[in-house]
Order: structure tokens, then sequence, then C-alpha cells
């Protein structure tokens, strides 16, 4: 009897900031939903269709992953640059395709018709200017600013930043 090997998609990561990886894992499954072994190398490639983002917003757009022999997956992940993208940009991964080595082994893959749905977003920063002190020289002004991300957390400034003092 020849039982057949579903091959799937899952998000890992699914929603990230600019410079963030959104990840994914293929997966080999059994019809009661348990992980199967690769018994070979087997190449899934994947197709893409992208809303309010292009390739070149990520640093690598992997097209295929290979879940090597003796392992039921692999996790793949796509590096998104800062900057690239504006307002929420997102990615719909399915499979288009497999391959193995010999027709027998691939003639038991079955793909299902699972989707990731993966979210880019533009990166939104918080300013909190923290002191003004004047120098005792001149007229000039000192200003400190600490840049946090909207969870609070230490982030860089990109781009200008302008002050006006009043």
């Amino acid at each position: 009897i020849c039982r057949m090997i579903n091959v799937g998609l899952e998000s890992i990561v699914s929603k990230v900031l600019q410079g963030g990886s959104v990840t994914y894992k293929v997966k080999l499954y059994n019809d009661l939903l348990e992980p199967v072994l690769a018994q070979e190398n087997l190449t899934v490639s994947f197709d893409y269709t992208l809303s309010g983002i292009t390739q070149g917003d990520f640093s690598n757009f992997p097209i295929s992953a290979v879940i090597p022999i003796g392992s039921s997956e692999v996790v793949v992940s796509q590096d998104s640059i800062n900057g690239g993208v504006v307002s929420i940009g997102s990615i719909v991964v399915s499979i288009q395709s497999m391959s193995a080595t010999t027709g027998e082994y691939e003639a038991q893959l079955e793909k299902d018709n699972s989707q990731v749905i993966l979210q880019v977003a533009e990166k939104q920063v918080k300013v909190n200017i923290g002191s003004i002190a004047v120098v005792k020289e001149g007229n000039a002004s000192i200003v400190n600013i600490n840049a946090t991300n909207m969870d609070g957390s230490p982030t860089g400034l990109y781009g200008d930043v302008i002050v006006e003092l009043a």
C-alpha cells in the first residue's frame, strides 16, 4: 500500500517591522498530521503573491527550499530591509511544485492547499526628547534625543532628524 505524504506550509513568524525576518516552514506529514521523514532530498518551489511590497524589500527572496533526507521539515526565512515598505505589505506564499530524485518517491507526495500570509510593516519610532541644556559660552543649545520603538525598546534613528527650539 502506497500512502500519500502531505507537503504543507506553516507560519512561524508572520508579522514583523522593517528590518525583521518573516519565517515559515515547509513540512511533511501523514493523514494523521504526524511528521514524516523525507526518504530523499525534496526540493519545494514557492509561488508568491505580493501586495504593497516587492522582492526588492528583502535581502533574500528564496524561490525554493530543500527538506533534507531524514528530516520532516525545513525553515525558510526572508529578511526584510529597513526603508523598503511603506505602510504594510504582505506576501502570500504557496507551494508551486515539488521534486525528488526518484519518481517513485515523488509519486507519493501531495501538496496541500496551505498558504502562509506574511506581513511587513513600516517601522514606527516614537521619539522622546530628554533634556535641553544651554551651553554657557554663546547661544548654542545642546539637545539630548532618546529614540525608542513603540514598545519602548531602544532603536537607532534613520534619515534626518529636525529639532526646532522655540
